[in-house]
C-alpha cells in the first residue's frame, strides 16, 4: 500500500540521511585523497578497523555492479512474445531473446569495464548522458501518470485498470511464483540498497576538486531530491493503478510513461548502466588505496609506485582485479 510504502522509504531514508551527517561531518573537517569510505574511516578509527570495513565495502560494490548489470539486460529482454512483429525488427527482437541473459550481461560488463578503464574523463562524460536520459524517464513517467489519472492517456493500460485509492492499506498475498507470502521487514532489505548511493560521492573522492564541500553538499542534496521523488511516484502511481496491475506487472511504469514506453525503458536501462560504472570506477579506487596503505598485506601486488616518492600507487592491477571480479559475479 502506498502508506505502507512511504513508510519503508522513510525507514530506508533515516538511515541513509544519519550515516550522511555523519560522512559529512568528517569529510568536512579535513583532506579526503583517494580511497573515499576507506580513507575517511583508517584516518578516523585506524588502519586496521578501515581495511576490514573497506574490503566489505569494495566486494559490496564489486557485486553491486553486477546486479545493475543484470537489471540493465532483464529491463531490456522484457518483452512478451506476442510483441514481435512481424518485420525486420521483430525478428531481430527475438533473436536478441533467444540468446541468454547471461551473455548479454557479460557482454555489456566487458563494455562498461573497457571505459573505466580507459580513463575517468569517459565514465563521467557517459555519467552526464545517463543523468539526462535519467531525467527525461522520470518526467515521462511524472506526466503519463498524471494524464492516465485525468483520462487523456492510457499508455498501455485500459480504463478498468484505473482505480483510485485501491492501493491505499497494506495488500500482502502470497507471491505467485514463489509462495513466499512478503513481510514489511523483508520488503524494506529489497528496498534498502536503493538509498545507498550516496557513497558515489566519497567513491570518487580523488576526482572531486573540494571534497569537503563537495561531498556534504551532493550527499545531502541526493538524498533530498531522490526521496521527494520516490514519494511522490509512490502516491501518483499508487492512487490510480489497480492493485492487481501493480502486483502482476513488473514493469508497470513503462506502462504509463508518455508519449512511450521506450523513454522509461532507456531511462531504466541507463540508470543500471550509469549505476554499474559508477561501481566499477569507484571499487578500484578504493582498493588501490587499502593496498597503498599496506592496511592487508597480501593486496601490496596491487600497488605499482610511480617515480615521484610520496605518490599513490597505480590502480591499473586493481581495475583489472575489479573487472574479473565483476564478471565472475555475473
Amino acid at each position: 500500500g502506498t502508506i505502507g510504502a512511504t513508510l519503508i522509504i522513510l525507514c530506508c531514508v533515516f538511515s541513509t540521511f544519519i550515516t550522511s551527517l555523519s560522512l559529512s561531518a568528517i569529510a568536512s573537517n579535513g583532506t579526503i585523497q583517494a580511497g573515499g569510505p576507506y580513507y575517511i574511516i583508517s584516518r578516523t578509527l585506524g588502519v586496521e578497523i578501515g581495511g576490514a570495513l573497506g574490503i566489505l565495502f569494495y566486494l559490496g560494490t564489486t557485486l553491486g555492479a553486477s546486479m545493475h548489470v543484470m537489471g540493465a539486460v532483464e529491463t531490456m529482454t522484457h518483452r512478451k512474445k506476442h510483441a514481435y512483429q512481424n518485420n525486420n525488427l521483430g525478428l531481430l527482437l527475438s533473436l536478441l531473446d533467444s540468446c541468454p541473459s547471461q551473455v548479454w550481461s557479460l557482454l555489456l560488463m566487458f563494455i562498461i569495464a573497457r571505459i573505466v578503464s580507459v580513463g575517468s574523463k569517459y565514465v563521467t562524460n557517459a555519467a552526464n548522458f545517463f543523468l539526462v536520459t535519467v531525467g527525461l524517464s522520470i518526467f515521462s513517467i511524472l506526466l503519463g501518470t498524471c494524464f492516465f489519472a485525468t483520462g487523456l492517456y492510457d499508455g498501455s493500460l485500459s480504463d478498468e485498470e484505473r482505480e483510485f485509492n485501491d492501493n491505499l492499506h497494506p495488500n500482502y498475498r502470497p507471491d505467485p511464483k514463489t509462495g513466499v507470502t512478503p513481510t514489511f521487514w523483508g520488503l524494506v532489505a529489497i528496498f534498502y540498497p536503493a538509498t545507498t548511493g550516496i557513497m558515489a560521492g566519497t567513491n570518487r573522492s580523488s576526482m572531486l576538486a573540494t571534497p569537503n564541500k563537495s561531498i556534504p553538499i551532493g550527499t545531502i542534496g541526493a538524498i533530498a531530491v531522490t526521496t521527494a521523488l520516490y514519494i511522490l511516484q509512490v502516491w501518483l502511481l499508487g492512487s490510480v493503478v489497480s492493485n492487481e496491475v501493480l502486483i502482476y506487472n513488473k514493469l508497470v511504469l513503462t506502462t504509463v510513461a508518455f508519449p512511450s514506453r521506450i523513454i522509461a525503458k532507456m531511462g531504466m536501462v541507463t540508470s543500471c548502466i550509469g549505476a554499474a560504472l559508477q561501481c566499477m570506477a569507484g571499487a578500484p579506487q578504493l582498493l588501490g588505496a587499502i593496498a597503498a596503505d599496506d592496511a592487508i598485506p597480501f593486496l601490496k601486488f596491487l600497488t605499482r609506485k610511480k617515480r615521484k616518492k610520496g605518490e599513490k600507487g597505480d590502480p591499473a592491477p586493481a581495475y583489472s582485479l575489479n573487472s574479473g571480479g565483476s564478471l565472475l559475479g555475473l
